[in-house]
């Protein structure tokens, strides 16, 4: 499907694409990809190019991602080792930190819980669910 898509788009459209994943502005990347604003906006409205320019950002979102879950690890070591510091403002935020994202880990267990059985429930009566 993505090649199908990108033989649809021109040169300049495919040229654009990645400078819009990666820069602020649209202004900025219309002006990195050598193409004006104009241009840009009239794109945005063609499904093809929407398409193509989300399936790069999920690619761009889905490898930042694992970069952070490679990470995540080494991030709570230095918590919980900022735990025992003699700076007692610094082991205040660590177990701040600590007991807030404990917290909201918790309560999206518990949102993916009560969504499954939802989905379930739907199922059971014959409904499709559909999200997105």
């Amino acid at each position: 499907m993505a090649y199908e898509t990108q033989q649809k788009l021109t040169r300049n459209q495919l040229r654009a694409i990645p400078y819009l994943v990666s820069c602020k502005t649209i202004d900025e990347a219309a002006q990195k990809a050598r193409v004006s604003r104009c241009h840009i906006y009239k794109w945005l409205e063609a499904p093809s190019f929407k398409e193509e320019l989300q399936r790069q950002r999920d690619i761009v979102t889905r490898e930042a991602l694992e970069k952070l879950k490679a990470s995540i690890t080494k991030a709570i070591d230095t918590l919980v080792s900022l735990l025992i510091s003699d700076n007692e403002n610094i082991k205040l935020r660590a177990s701040m930190s600590i007991v807030d994202y404990t917290l909201k880990s918790i309560e999206l267990q518990d949102l993916e819980k009560r969504v499954s059985i939802l989905e379930e429930q739907l199922a059971s009566k014959g409904r499709r669910v559909r999200w997105g």
